[in-house]
């Protein structure tokens, strides 16, 4: 794999917003949403049964670091994972016509990139 998101089997996508302290999770095809903890023992829960199925992508955004957590627990379960570029999401909110700025629907925002990237 070369490193591009696009190339991957994106059947199921988790996109996490993340925050200092918890992560927004939109899942797709399900079009359902939680919030968790960011915890190393929350995030190995939520991510674990998806590196099981080899069809989960994930995706969060560059948050100055908060990503980390996430980023590291899909490397240790070999799931395939995308920390998207702040320019690239605010432009595909634009051009669907988001404007509010909230964990939820950024949420959703980044399951969209994914699905459409």
């Amino acid at each position: 794999m070369n490193g591009k998101f696009s190339e991957v089997d994106r059947t199921n996508i988790i996109a996490l917003e993340v925050s200092k302290a918890s992560l927004t999770v939109h899942r797709l095809p399900e079009d359902q949403q939680i919030t968790i903890l960011k915890t190393v023992t929350a995030i190995k829960r939520l991510l674990k049964p998806a590196s099981k199925d080899r069809t989960t992508s994930v995706i969060c955004e560059a948050s100055g670091g908060y990503e980390r957590s996430v980023l590291e627990r899909c490397f240790d379960l070999e799931l395939p994972v995308h920390c998207a570029h702040g320019t690239q999401t605010r432009n595909f909110a634009q051009y669907l016509g988001l404007s509010t700025n909230t964990d939820a629907i950024d949420a959703r925002m980044l399951a969209l990139f994914a699905a459409n990237s």
